[in-house]
């Protein structure tokens, strides 16, 4: 019996907890309120990291008026932040930019320099795609 009065308080609660849900709400937008109207975009560009750490590579794919893409890469030098190389610095895929970029960017990074061009040697790494780049740069970020 006391079981059975316990099953019905249960379901009154519940039966009166529903009609409390079933009660017409006021509507929460009022009718002549103005909205902005989202419409239809491109992107007009898409960057991807390639490879994350003290010297971080990213891949910037830009669609001109024209509708044609250009692809353009930066480098950026997480071990010495300050105001001067805050700024990624653009490179062409090539040894150039590579050289470049670790001998002139700071005296952290060109002490790494012989490290990185004696492990591109031993895999016969050519610096010109991406894949190159970035095996080099997760091998750079993961020395100590």
């Amino acid at each position: 019996m006391y079981l059975m009065k316990k099953h019905i308080l249960v379901l009154a609660s519940f039966l009166c907890g529903g009609a409390v849900f079933a009660q017409d709400k006021a509507p929460a937008v009022k009718a002549n309120e103005k909205y902005a109207v989202a419409k239809e975009g491109t992107f007009a560009s898409f960057e991807s990291t390639l490879a994350y750490g003290k010297v971080t590579l990213t891949k910037l794919l830009t669609k001109n008026s024209s509708g044609a893409f250009s692809t353009a890469y930066f480098l950026k030098n997480n071990v010495t932040p300050s105001f001067n190389n805050g700024k990624p610095f653009e490179v062409q895929l090539g040894k150039e930019s590579f050289d470049a970029f670790f001998q002139k960017s700071s005296p952290e990074l060109s002490q790494k320099w012989t490290q990185l061009v004696k492990f591109a040697q031993d895999k016969k790494l050519s610096f010109s795609d991406e894949q190159t780049w970035s095996d080099v740069l997760n091998y750079f970020n993961s020395l100590k």
